[in-house]
């Protein structure tokens, strides 16, 4: 004997991609007062998934690549799959953690790890579904520095990364003048390195905030992406010029000492002409969308007006009927309704100052049932009778 069982297949129970993790939450936790990025050995905490967790990463599968992020991911050294997927082993942590230090990359996971081979470069903070363990020097995501060096390549960025000891720094390129014209007088001031962590952050969809304070003359940095000319950032409600730092990275100059609240948003370059233009498409839509009902409404179809198909022709004969009348006069003109498409063979169309044409008012007259009644009514009120009646 057969079953159903033998002509179908049944899929097998999925899996629960909601389910509870005490790994990501433990992550989760430990980036409630700073946020920060994780990374996945062995390909596991795989990016583009990263989101679901409410958890960043460096880098992910994305349809647009920010061209200097690109150039410093080149320069880092570590193995590149799919061209843009930076893979590495435990093997490998203690070479790449550096560099993954400057960009904020503060947790990795790994699936049933060695913790002999990572121990030697990481902190163990939790085992579970996923071992996480924390870099304890990463950089932190925003922080002020009063010193700022400069560098020719990206290379030379990235050597500089790994001989950092975990230390901070704020380097802009040499050949970006507006950010070279930015720290001309943060160089000349600094002489003892300081650099000071921020705090008190929020972030939002588009923008990041948080609260920094300085000794003096520096550049306050943001490890988060920049793209010339559509970020906007403000000191203390004020705007200050953004600037491209660590390469890919943004900043802001302060001149003074002080407390600073600095907020970064994004906001295209040309945002504001693309918001007006489609403000003014929509208007001139809506004008439009009003004549098209406007006319609409004066067209309506005969069939909703009760004219039985012939408003079109009725009204050519209306205007050749009154041009054929006496200056003044009344008139009779008659028309046959054979001469109108759809029209009742049976009878005739009384035409003159009252057009009988149906029950409804119609361009200016009023009339009763056009087939075999007398037609009353007509412009001001006024009522014709006599010979005006459909036969």
């Amino acid at each position: 004997a057969f079953g159903f069982e033998d002509f179908v297949h049944r899929p097998a129970r999925r899996v629960d991609f909601h389910a509870k993790s005490d790994s990501m939450d433990a992550a989760r936790a430990a980036q409630s007062t700073a946020p920060a990025r994780g990374y996945g050995l062995h390909g596991n905490f795989f990016p583009g998934w990263t989101g679901v967790y409410g958890l960043e990463g460096e880098h992910g599968p994305d349809a647009l690549v920010n061209p200097f992020v690109r150039e410093l991911m080149g320069a880092s050294g570590i193995t590149r799959m799919w061209d843009w997927r930076l893979y590495a082993e435990a093997r490998e942590a203690a070479q790449v953690r550096p560099f993954f230090d400057a960009l904020n990359v503060q947790h990795y996971f790994d699936l049933a790890s060695d913790q002999g081979v990572l121990g030697r470069s990481l902190r163990l903070v939790r085992t579970g579904d996923l071992d996480v363990y924390e870099s304890p020097i990463a950089w932190p995501r925003a922080f002020f520095s009063n010193r700022i060096s400069t560098y020719a390549t990206p290379a030379e960025l990235a050597a500089r990364f790994r001989a950092s000891g975990g230390k901070p720094f704020v380097a802009v390129q040499s050949n970006d003048h507006p950010a070279i014209a930015a720290i001309q007088s943060v160089e000349s001031n600094a002489r003892h390195p300081v650099v000071t962590p921020a705090g008190d952050y929020r972030l939002k969809e588009n923008s990041t905030s948080f609260t920094v304070r300085s000794d003096g003359p520096g550049v306050i940095a943001v490890l988060e992406a920049h793209w010339p000319g559509d970020f906007r950032a403000t000191i203390n409600g004020r705007e200050a010029d953004v600037i491209r730092v660590n390469h890919a990275f943004k900043g802001v100059a302060v001149e003074a000492a002080g407390e600073y609240r600095v907020t970064f948003r994004y906001w295209p370059r040309q945002l504001t002409r693309n918001l007006a233009l489609a403000g003014l498409g929509a208007f001139h839509v809506d004008r439009a969308r009003e004549d098209v009902a406007a006319r609409s409404a004066a067209r309506m179809t005969a069939r909703e007006r009760g004219f039985d198909g012939f408003e079109g022709r009725l009204d050519l004969l209306v205007r050749d009927a009154r041009a054929r009348q006496p200056r003044g006069g009344i008139g009779e003109e008659r028309v046959d309704i054979d001469d109108v498409p759809g029209g009742d063979r049976e009878g005739r169309l009384g035409l003159g100052p009252v057009v009988a044409v149906g029950h409804r008012r119609w361009r200016g007259f009023e009339a009763v049932d056009l087939r075999r009644r007398r037609l009353w009514g007509g412009e001001g009120g006024e009522q014709y009778g006599g010979g005006n009646e459909a036969r």
